[in-house]
């Protein structure tokens, strides 16, 4: 009688335990689909240029970045990358600093006159206005352009791109073009793309500032 008893309790003390819980495949630690993929910034946001925003210390601009180097600019006594792998390609950015340090403008060479130097100087501006009508049509999947003195340029094809360029700055006489990138008009932050030529180089530029 007592073992019938004591098998009795042993039954009902099964009966009462929860089934064990088991995790659905697709919420397991394993599952890919957790995996938090870091967010990577476009080009041009409303908040400045690829990983930096306006308003970084001198520090968090020097952590922020794929950039393994940085060089002092004693003209604004900020900084710039020389090589940062940018959605462009190998570029120079440079860092400008308030009284505060804190980062108020960012210069990104879509082109530097000087460094293919060993090319004719016809070479260097077709190669110049080349990559600068490829380095806009990325920014402009990103942000309309718009520009009230040159806005002709901005309805070009390449071929008529390149000649215009070509053209503007045959004489060598100082040659240059604006253009706007439109952002959020609640945002603080600007941007516009500066192109300029002169016997001295080819130049073009992207910014972000205040």
């Amino acid at each position: 009688m007592r073992f019938f008893l004591l098998f009795l309790l042993f039954l009902m003390a099964c009966a009462g335990k929860a089934p064990p819980q088991v995790l659905p495949e697709e919420a397991t630690l394993e599952s890919p689909d957790l995996a938090q993929k870091p967010v990577v910034p476009p080009l041009v946001h409303a908040k400045g240029l690829g990983p930096w925003r306006l308003g970084m210390s001198r520090f968090d601009v020097l952590q922020a970045g794929n950039c393994t180097r940085f060089k002092p600019v004693r003209l604004t006594g900020g900084f710039e990358c020389p090589d940062w792998n940018s959605p462009l390609g190998l570029r120079r950015v440079s860092f400008v600093f308030d009284a505060y340090y804190r980062l108020e403008k960012i210069q990104m060479w879509l082109f530097d006159g000087p460094v293919d130097l060993e090319l004719s100087d016809a070479s260097r501006r077709t190669t110049w206005a080349k990559t600068t009508f490829q380095a806009m049509g990325v920014v402009k999947t990103l942000r309309p352009l718009m520009s009230t003195v040159n806005p002709a340029f901005l309805a070009m094809d390449e071929p008529e791109f390149i000649q215009a360029l070509l053209d503007g700055s045959a004489d060598g006489n100082p040659f240059s073009l604006n253009f706007t990138v439109q952002g959020d008009p609640a945002a603080a932050t600007r941007h516009w793309i500066t192109v300029i030529a002169s016997n001295q180089g080819a130049y073009s530029f992207l910014f972000a500032g205040r």
